[in-house]
């Protein structure tokens, strides 16, 4: 008699279930979902033909998934000093249903744990392993986690939002250890989340259920915890918008992996080519390389989002029903922080900055915790002369491309038929500055100095393939400011302290005589602070002091405003 529970046992000794009701939604058979695995993505058998090969090679099989759907049967646990089950799970390998027993070792507060009995032996209920693997579901997380005192579904659900609930049993996701069958080469399916399972339909369980490899999957406690975090976000994404983007569905699933403490992927291969079309996910690809870089794309772009805009950003993103960077936006909207300088392309561009520095007294252009050491690979590097005089990039759909710039104080002027930006890093006697170079304006970087460079950040924010051009040429020493190297320009060039916690010193610089203003806004986008009022100043660097008592802790925008032109800088105020 195996006797393996390590939760609370369920009450009855024999717990019948009934069919879910006839009003549950039933989705598309044909629906697959993406599954994370050990090195590469692969896309879950399509169900429809899982279900045709089961009817044509396992007639008695297929005959229980049917009446089981219908309703005729019924899910029965088992006791008899164990409680045991059945379930229908996917063999990616011979792309057909196999049923598998399993006993339940784990009856919890928000999780059950079974595992399937031809794996008892190896699997070992009362291991170590096992314990830890229940502890983290439901009682306790790694340090550094969003709440380390709770488990990865209630940290899941703070998070991200409720899984769903129209055939939840008792409250709780059903966790099934079992080995995993794959058809792929070189890698291993992890764990993954079937759509299929919220249906009525053959060859569903009918609950909240995720799949864990019970070999290759077990292998790494981390691994293993990275995986549940993820799938679970998954089901949590299905319940609040089940036609969610793959890629921000897998990016918010990266970052559940992040925020409770068992990261375990860089982004190197992201990294290796930012030129790419941000947003896309390659569907269906084969391409082990292409899909981890992919994935390794999504995490960063949302675990940057969530670093600047914050937990209610990240729950208001994932039940968000619009497309691309329209999500972005509405995301700041219901969380209360879009304004005309708290915007999806201006995270875009803050993104491309902090891709290439990684940590930055700023911390609008840098991350809290990194996810890679690795700097984004120049498109086109230019260390030891000036940028050509003339030259085109082609920039994918809100790529970047990076350059850099060695010697010489240079005048040029970027243009592009499509929206975009270039972010200038400029690098002058061991001080960085970060300039925005508007579109078809002249303006001038770099310095005399030597061993000064400068990178740029070209990001496309436009919605297709857009050509960027530039015309440069050596500047002249009248158009090169004293102080900074760079031409005078509307800027904030520093807030120092940044955070602030009573008094600043904002350095900024004006382009001409036309009347100034300065402001601190919070992240509702209302003016909290005048800290100058349209005054005229001579062209060039000034300074003034912030005064942040009795504001609230929290991220605020310094924005000044010199005709149309507007430039900000984040201000972050702690107590």
């Amino acid at each position: 008699m195996r006797n393996f529970l390590l939760g609370t046992a369920l009450a009855a000794a024999s717990l019948t279930i009934a069919a879910a009701p006839a009003s549950a939604q039933t989705l598309p058979t044909s629906e697959s979902h993406p599954v994370a695995c050990g090195m590469q993505t692969v896309e879950a058998t399509d169900h429809t033909i899982a279900l045709e090969n089961t009817r044509r090679n396992d007639p008695r099989l297929f005959a229980m998934m049917s009446e089981r759907a219908s309703g005729k049967s019924t899910l029965r646990l088992q006791s008899s000093g164990e409680i045991e089950e059945t379930f229908f799970v996917l063999n990616n390998a011979t792309r057909q249903y196999d049923l598998v027993s399993a006993v339940l070792v784990y009856d919890g507060i928000l999780a059950r744990v079974w595992i399937d009995v031809r794996d008892t032996t190896r699997v070992r209920p009362g291991s170590a392993q096992v314990r830890t693997l229940v502890r983290a579901l439901d009682t306790a997380t790694a340090a550094g986690s969003h709440d380390p005192s709770k488990g990865i579904l209630a940290n899941d659900i703070e998070l991200f939002g409720a899984p769903p609930t129209q055939l939840q049993i008792e409250g709780k996701t059903d966790f099934l250890l079992t080995d995993i069958k794959e058809a792929i080469q070189g890698g291993f399916i992890a764990g993954y989340f079937s759509p299929q399972d919220q249906t009525q339909a053959a060859g569903s369980n009918m609950r909240n259920i995720l799949y864990i490899d019970s070999r290759e999957g077990l292998a790494s406690t981390t691994s293993l915890l990275n995986t549940i975090a993820h799938e679970f976000q998954h089901l949590i994404h299905f319940a609040r918008r089940r036609t969610s983007e793959l890629f921000f569905n897998e990016g918010c699933s990266e970052v559940a992996s992040i925020l409770n403490g068992y990261w375990n992927r860089t982004n190197n291969g992201y990294m290796a080519n930012t030129n790419v079309d941000l947003l896309t996910w390659p569907s269906g690809s084969t391409d082990g390389s292409l899909l981890l870089a992919t994935y390794e794309r999504a995490m960063t772009l949302t675990h940057f989002l969530h670093e600047q805009y914050g937990v209610r950003f990240l729950y208001e993103f994932v039940g968000s029903s619009a497309k691309g960077l329209a999500r972005i936006d509405d995301g700041l909207t219901k969380t209360g922080l879009a304004s005309d300088v708290v915007n999806a392309k201006a995270a875009l561009r803050a993104f491309a900055v902090a891709n290439y520095l990684q940590t930055s007294s700023d911390p609008a252009y840098g991350y809290q915790f990194k996810v890679g050491s690795r700097k984004p690979t120049l498109g086109a590097s230019y260390v030891t002369e000036t940028l050509p005089a003339t030259g085109t990039v082609q920039l994918k759909r809100y790529g970047t491309t990076y350059m850099q710039i060695a010697a010489g104080a240079q005048t040029v002027r970027f243009s592009a038929a499509g929206d975009f930006r270039v972010m200038a890093m400029i690098y002058t006697s061991g001080a960085l500055q970060i300039r925005e170079l508007a579109p078809d304006e002249s303006a001038t970087i770099g310095s005399d100095g030597a061993g000064d460079r400068v990178v740029l950040a070209i990001v496309n924010l436009a919605g297709a393939v857009n050509d960027v051009t530039w015309t440069a040429s050596p500047a002249t020493t009248s158009a090169v400011d004293d102080v900074t190297g760079a031409s005078t320009t509307l800027r904030i060039a520093a807030v120092a302290p940044n955070p602030v916690v009573e008094r600043a010193t904002v350095t900024f610089t004006v382009a001409d005589r036309d009347p100034v203003s300065l402001e601190l806004i919070d992240a509702r986008g209302q003016s909290v602070r005048t800290l100058l009022a349209p005054t005229t100043l001579d062209a060039g660097t000034h300074e003034l002091v912030l005064d942040a008592s009795g504001l609230p802790a929290g991220y605020y925008m310094a924005a000044i405003r010199q005709g149309e032109r507007v430039a900000t800088h984040l201000v972050v105020v702690t107590r």
